[in-house]
């Protein structure tokens, strides 16, 4: 026997059979957009089964929940007849949905977040094995390597998903997804695909309370990208290349003009970015051929953690100067150089002035070559 809420049979319903449920107490909670707050609940019947009724004039989403820890997402509207199966011991890892195709989507992005989640205390779970090895700083750095692996083909996952569900609700979810703190998409990065969201969920969902703020908070971050733009000085080939005063790795301050004389790349990366590290191999050969003849390199970290830089120098035998602050994509002097995406860089002439920028593979050994 089904024991229901007592909100009145009309509108919506969310009903299903839970294994492992029978006399306990689920409860739906709304997420609005300043936070979570109670809804409704529902005894589950001897046989697992539960319903919970309601009505909605706009799309809302709710927690399902036994616990904070134990919960899942759905997407209700007006109408929604949704039925959930699921082991109540863990909703998560077990539910299905039908009856909601916004909650059928909002399933496939958590059961794909909780995969990354896995994937990921595995890795804390072989750190804390070896944290008393002798070789304890490489295993980090093959573990903080598959991390970002991780991260990137989730946020892969994401864009993807956006792409193909820009018009769902679903898709505010995969904008603002976390694994554990790291966002996989940032609004002042990704920029396009929140603006792309926005357009496609005001027009389809106008009175959501949920779209309403996608689009405050758009509006604020294109004010802060169109003031940060404003306020950039050019830095094109030809112009003549800021200074930058930053730490190397023992602490002390080296600026990028104690190498004028020199033909210098000043090269943006981060021990993270896995197209740097691609790209690393290509800097050493280049280096080691053309440095003789007066060619410098001075790379500029966006990492947030000074052993994960650390590591990824000796690791990738990168052997020239290396400087940071630490502040990841905050940095000033990626901010100065107009730095969005790495890696990026810049070829800087024996006088200061900027003679190219962002050559990579072959390009740069060719334009060495040119000008050594």
């Amino acid at each position: 026997m089904s024991v229901s809420s007592c909100t009145k049979k009309s509108g919506y319903s969310i009903s299903g059979k839970l294994e492992n449920a029978a006399e306990k107490t689920i409860y739906l909670d709304e997420l609005t957009t300043s936070g979570i707050e109670p809804n409704d609940s529902a005894k589950i019947g001897a046989d697992g089964s539960f319903e919970i009724t309601g009505i909605t004039s706009e799309p809302r989403f709710f927690i399902l929940r036994f616990t904070m820890n134990n919960f899942i997402t759905i997407i209700v509207d007006s109408l929604s007849e949704i039925t959930i199966t699921a082991d109540a011991n863990n909703l998560l890892a077990t539910y299905n949905v039908t009856g909601s195709a916004d909650s059928k989507l909002i399933m496939e992005l958590d059961k794909k977040a909780f995969e990354s989640i896995a994937l990921v205390d595995s890795l804390t779970k072989i750190f804390q094995e070896h944290k008393d090895s002798p070789d304890i700083d490489t295993i980090k750095a093959q573990l903080d390597a598959k991390y970002q692996s991780i991260l990137e083909e989730n946020r892969s996952y994401n864009l993807n998903f956006i792409n193909k569900n820009k018009n769902s609700l679903a898709s505010l979810k995969a904008l603002y997804q976390k694994i554990g703190n790291n966002s996989l998409i940032n609004p002042y990065q990704d920029y396009k695909y929140f603006s792309q969201v926005d357009s496609a969920v005001n027009l389809t969902y106008p009175n959501s309370k949920h779209s309403k703020a996608l689009h405050a908070n758009i509006v604020e971050v294109k004010k802060a990208i169109d003031a940060e733009n404003s306020s950039k000085q050019s830095i094109n080939a030809g112009s003549e290349a800021p200074e930058i005063s930053l730490p190397n790795p023992d602490g002390k301050i080296l600026n990028l003009s104690d190498f004028r004389g020199k033909v210098v790349l000043l090269d943006f990366w981060a021990s993270w970015c896995k197209p740097c590290r691609i790209e690393n191999p290509n800097l050493v050969a280049n280096y080691k051929k053309y440095h003789s003849k007066g060619f410098e390199i001075f790379q500029v970290s966006l990492d947030k953690t000074k052993q994960d830089w650390i590591n990824a120098i000796a690791n990738d035998k990168l052997n020239w100067i290396h400087v940071s602050d630490l502040q990841y994509w905050n940095s000033p002097a990626a901010k100065l150089y107009n730095v969005s995406s790495i890696p990026s860089n810049f070829l800087i002439d024996k006088d200061g002035k900027i003679i190219a920028t962002n050559l990579r593979g072959e390009e740069l050994g060719k334009k060495l070559k040119e000008i050594l």
